[in-house]
């Protein structure tokens, strides 16, 4: 019963929308992040020029930062995986709380240790949803993005995220939860901004070795199917260098994926484009599970059975 009550707390907490401090959150960092861009590429490279032309690629973006700014798209996120993910999020959390985080008695170190490891999980979880093609028909939404307006970073499909849950909850699950540092929060919502931002630096040796830069984001957002593999990093660039995923910098002409379905009909449509698609691909992929399972029981019967 403990158990139910956790999960129940945790979906109310995260329904919690029209919350006055995650819309002045919100709507403080993004338009300053705007005008700063304004300031570094002017008028005619801008997010904002893009956001007025509201062409449909950008419609999405806004789109998704409105239901982000109301936080509205938990609720959503939620309703269409009925909170399944969310309760298998909680039971990996409950069966592997191993709290490692408490032989660390430095909090500063607590931290540290919990933000590298977590951005190791995004990674991997990054190079998960390019890897399968069943995940990326998920993921696939986020590049469908046929221009880069800050906003793109909150693009994203409902039911990735839902599954993103129980990976995210893994590093949590390991080492325990700290409280996080508000400044570090906002620090990382700038980083993601930027990194969607019409800004190509390559940040030099520091975005050579150390944080994912606007120009090595770009390079995974190409149009051209071998950077799709490229530069996976969240915040630091050196597991791309670790893992051999690293692009240096090249010249990007398009943006978006080959064949693009996407930003044609409407964002309502296009979230149902993916959810189709998804269950399309899940579906052939349990047949062919169960075609090889199938395979592998008349192989072991044809072996162990004397008629």
């Amino acid at each position: 019963m403990e158990f139910y009550n956790k999960v129940y707390h945790k979906i109310i907490n995260q329904l919690d929308f029209f919350d006055l401090e995650n819309i002045l959150y919100y709507l403080s960092i993004a338009p300053a992040m705007l005008l700063i861009e304004l300031c570094i590429v002017g008028w005619h490279e801008s997010s904002l020029k893009k956001i007025f032309q509201y062409k449909k690629s950008t419609r999405t973006d806004v789109f998704f930062y409105i239901l982000d700014v109301l936080n509205v798209y938990n609720l959503i996120t939620i309703f269409l995986s009925f909170g399944i993910f969310h309760i298998l999020a909680r039971l990996i959390y409950e069966a592997t709380a191993f709290d490692l985080i408490a032989t660390i008695y430095n909090p500063h170190i607590q931290f540290i240790v919990l933000f590298v490891v977590s951005d190791l999980k995004n990674f991997f979880s990054h190079y998960i949803f390019h890897r399968y093609k069943t995940l990326w028909t998920l993921h696939e939404f986020h590049h469908s993005a046929t221009q880069f307006c800050m906003l793109t970073r909150h693009r994203g499909h409902f039911l990735e995220s839902a599954l993103k849950r129980m990976i995210d909850v893994i590093p949590f699950a390991i080492f325990g939860s700290i409280e996080t540092y508000f400044i570090v929060k906002i620090l990382t919502e700038i980083h993601q901004l930027l990194l969607h931002s019409s800004i190509k630096s390559d940040w030099g040796l520091v975005g050579k070795y150390v944080f994912v830069s606007p120009g090595a984001h770009r390079i995974h957002h190409s149009i051209k199917r071998k950077h799709y593999g490229k530069n996976f990093g969240n915040t630091f660039i050196f597991w791309d260098r670790m893992f051999k995923t690293y692009q240096p910098e090249t010249t990007v002409d398009k943006l978006g994926v080959e064949k693009n379905p996407y930003n044609k009909d409407g964002v309502f449509k296009d979230i149902f484009k993916v959810i189709i698609k998804f269950f399309r691909y899940l579906k052939a992929d349990v047949k062919a599970l169960l075609t090889k399972i199938k395979i592998v029981c008349e192989n072991d019967f044809a072996i162990i059975s004397p008629y």
